[in-house]
């Protein structure tokens, strides 16, 4: 099964925003900016899960960096709190779990 980036995008856009936008109703477009990258990274680990070039623990590395990346990006802007963002990542990466998950035939997230 693969990963459908657009559609994991805006199902990790829905959830994060709707945790987010009572904070800082502007946030809209770091979110879907965000959710588009890690959407790019569920698919490029897709590719290389497949192809054998990246290994479960890359992959979980792998993630974690864009995780990271997507924390301090929301972090800078508005004024979020921390608990509030990563509240947003975690209702973003809960929404399209079983998706990943099934594509990769691992739990990465």
């Amino acid at each position: 099964m693969a990963i459908d980036a657009a559609a994991v995008s805006q199902q990790m856009f829905d959830a994060a925003f709707a945790v987010l936008k009572g904070k800082a109703p502007s946030i809209g477009g770091f979110v879907q900016g965000e959710c588009a990258k890690i959407a790019q990274t569920f698919t490029t680990i897709e590719a290389g899960v497949q192809s054998g070039d990246i290994s479960e623990a890359q992959a979980s590395i792998l993630l974690d960096m864009q995780r990271s990346a997507t924390r301090s990006v929301l972090l800078s802007a508005e004024g979020l709190g921390a608990l509030a963002v990563e509240q947003a990542i975690n209702a973003a990466l809960g929404v399209v779990r079983p998706i990943v998950n099934a594509a990769l035939g691992f739990a990465l997230i």
